[in-house]
């Protein structure tokens, strides 16, 4: 899955530089999809682990938040 995440990145350093980049990948499609949802007015008030869904495609690695809409 790491590959997924990172791509082919050539002189990937490892220990936990390589751990760094991978939670600052993680974090940026996390961030994305929230600036996602807050420009259409939506707003997710339960961000946890447990709605953190991880998606496996041919070549990469997709993250998706899991929640419930309320219309009002």
């Amino acid at each position: 899955m790491e590959a997924k995440i990172l791509g082919d990145v050539p002189n990937l350093p490892k220990g936990i530089a390589r751990e760094n980049k991978i939670i600052q990948t993680v974090m940026s499609q996390l961030l994305f999809a929230l600036d996602g949802l807050h420009s259409t007015g939506i707003v997710h008030r339960d961000i946890k682990p447990q709605n953190i869904i991880f998606s496996e495609g041919s070549n990469k690695l997709s993250v998706y938040l899991k929640f419930h809409a309320i219309l009002i």
